[in-house]
Parts: structure tokens; C-alpha cells; sequence
């Protein structure tokens, strides 16, 4: 679950009274039962609020103003915990360094490949550019990229450092909480917690995680209902007229079936004999149109999320359906053509 509460008013005037109160609400949530681990940062991901700026790396020397940018975002202990996220190498912030100004952080995987490209980054430092008094801030762990956009976001992810909550407090803090169960179980309690610590704290963006990654990508989703919806049509309309045409072209060979038993087939050798020849044409068409799918397909390829444009099992579905109509659409009027008598077929021949 995530949410986010914002600190104003004489009681927040200062950084050490924002800490100081994101502290106490941690500690509170993190007793609620249930809850696992809790975590506040002005970063929420898919939500947004996370800073930035140049920085100066130890023991490599850039023209000024060409430092290299990466994102710098404030997060109490237990973040990654909270965010199911195992760190690559390293430790994770202590209980001590996550609450107070401690230089150290943790950083993302493209951080440190791209300022420590020959060397490993754990033990690393650097400082943010411009800033006074200049504190360096050791590596201790390096941690996967986190998407914080959109997880189709197709650039390549920026480097992120993750630091001590107090060298980026902020008035709205962002805090997520991990718990056992469903998640929006947690609300109701979260908030009294809340509350509890501060009464006038106004919680907005209440939302679960997997709120916030889906809809990221809305208009992925109403794409795929509509397309949904025209696929469900079209294949409706193609089952009609399958059913139809092979239907029509059965009912048109009672005469021949009944010569065929008069002359000494049997009925279920006449049976098979229609189905296996309905079956041959459906699959000739389902051949061509399958051709002509994966030509198609293509074209929507980039509006298509968690699903490839040859998607086995929307093509292996629409086969086997269309399959089923074509032996139904062939069983049925020749069964019922099998009714007729096979000396008035011949007779009439």
C-alpha cells in the first residue's frame, strides 16, 4: 500500500521537526499487524517526486558543468525491503544511517556502471555538485534499476542514488507499506497510526502498488478492450459463416450420401468421410488467414503489453474454436442427411 501525507504548518518549520515526525509514523505503521516493513522517501514508484543534480565522483576529473547527472532521492531504512527489491551487492542503509545525516548510499546498477565503469563501486564516493559544505558519500550497495515511470518506458534507466532520509526531507512524504495479505487491508489501520501521530496530517494518493504500476499503462488496457471487443466480433461473424457455408455445402450432398449407402457405405464411413473433408477446408482457410495474421499483428505490435504479437495461445485458441465449428457445421446436416433413405436417393438418381 502506498500514501502520502503532507507536513505543514509551524510544527514542520524545520528539517529535524519533518524527520523527526516521518520517525514516529514509521515506527507506528511498523507495529500495525500484518505490516512487515514500512518505508517513507519523497519517491513513490510509478508516483513520482524523486530529485536530481551533478555530481563529482573521487578520483575522476570533469570540465565543470559537465558533471554527470543522476537522480538523488532521500529514503528511510527498510526501502528496499518494503519494495521486495534484493539488493545486487552490498548492505542496505542501517536502522541509524536511514534516520540521521550520514554520508553513505546505496546505488542503482547503472550508477555504477556508468561512474565506476572500471572498477567496482562499493567503497566508492562522490558529492553532489555545487553544493556547500561538500559531503562525501560512500558506496555501501548497489541495487537493481527501479522503473519510476512506465514499465514500457523503452530508455535506458537514469542512475539513482538512494540516501539517508534527512539529506532529502520534504514536506509531502511518500510511504509505502508491505504487508502479508492484501494490501488494502492495511488502509483503515495505516490511518489511525497516522493520525494518531499527527491528527492534522491530510493523507492523500491512497493506492496500492500494483494500482500504480497498472496504470501506467491505461491506454494499453483500453486498446486491448477494444481490440478485445472487435476480436470477439470478428470471430463471432467468422464462426456464422463457417457454420454457414459448410452447412449449405453438406445439406447440397444429401442426394450423394444416399447414393453412396445405397450402394454400400456405411453410415459412419459417410460421417467421416464429410467431417474429414469440412475439416480440410476450414484448415486451408485457417492457414491463409494465420498468414495473414502474423502479417497483420505486426503492424500493432507496439500497442501490445505482456503479450507478443504471435501470441500462441490467442492463435491456438481462435484455431481450435474455428476447428470445432467447421466438425459441427459438417456433423450436423449430414447426420441429419443420413436420414434419408437410400433407395429413394437412388431412385431419384
Amino acid at each position: 500500500m502506498t500514501l502520502r501525507f503532507y507536513m505543514t504548518g509551524e510544527s514542520y518549520a524545520t528539517d529535524r521537526l519533518l524527520i523527526q515526525r516521518v520517525d514516529d509514523i514509521l515506527r507506528r505503521v511498523e507495529r500495525l499487524p500484518g505490516v512487515q516493513s514500512a518505508s517513507a522517501s519523497n519517491f513513490v514508484p510509478f508516483g513520482g517526486g524523486s530529485g536530481g543534480g551533478a555530481v563529482v565522483v573521487d578520483g575522476r576529473t570533469v570540465v565543470r558543468n559537465e558533471e554527470p547527472q543522476i537522480g538523488f532521492t532521500g529514503v528511510t531504512p527498510h526501502f528496499f525491503r518494503t519494495l521486495g527489491t534484493a539488493l545486487l551487492k552490498g548492505r542496505d542503509l542501517t536502522d541509524a544511517e536511514g534516520m540521521s545525516r550520514t554520508p553513505v548510499a546505496v546505488i542503482n546498477e547503472t550508477m555504477a556502471k556508468k561512474l565506476w565503469p572500471d572498477r567496482d563501486a562499493i567503497g566508492g564516493r562522490f558529492h553532489l555538485a555545487g553544493v556547500e559544505p561538500v559531503e562525501w558519500f560512500t558506496v555501501v550497495g548497489i541495487a537493481p534499476d527501479i522503473r519510476d515511470a512506465d514499465v514500457r518506458d523503452d530508455t535506458p534507466p537514469l542512475p539513482v542514488a538512494y540516501v539517508p532520509y534527512p539529506y532529502d526531507a520534504s514536506s509531502t512524504a511518500g510511504l509505502m507499506i508491505r504487508t502479508g495479505a492484501n494490501p488494502t487491508g492495511i488502509t483503515s489501520t495505516a490511518r489511525e497510526a497516522i493520525r494518531s501521530s499527527d491528527p492534522a496530517l491530510p493523507l492523500f494518493d491512497v493506492r496500492t502498488m500494483e494500482d500504480r504500476r497498472t496504470g501506467t499503462f491505461w491506454q494499453y488496457r483500453v486498446f486491448g478492450q477494444m481490440f478485445g471487443t472487435f476480436g470477439a466480433v470478428a470471430l463471432l461473424l467468422a464462426a456464422i459463416g463457417v457454420y454457414g457455408v459448410l452447412a449449405f455445402s453438406v445439406s447440397q450432398r444429401t442426394q450423394e450420401m444416399g447414393v453412396r449407402m445405397a450402394l454400400g457405405a456405411s453410415r459412419s464411413d459417410v460421417l467421416r468421410l464429410v467431417v474429414r473433408q469440412g475439416v480440410v477446408l476450414a484448415a486451408i482457410g485457417e492457414v491463409l488467414g494465420l498468414v495473414g495474421a502474423f502479417g497483420i499483428t505486426r503492424v500493432i505490435g507496439t500497442l501490445l503489453y505482456n503479450v507478443t504479437p504471435t501470441d500462441p495461445l490467442s492463435f491456438g485458441g481462435v484455431i481450435i474454436f474455428l476447428t470445432v465449428i467447421a466438425i459441427v457445421a459438417s456433423y450436423v446436416p449430414a447426420r441429419r442427411a443420413m436420414a434419408v433413405d437410400p433407395i429413394v436417393a437412388l431412385r431419384n438418381e
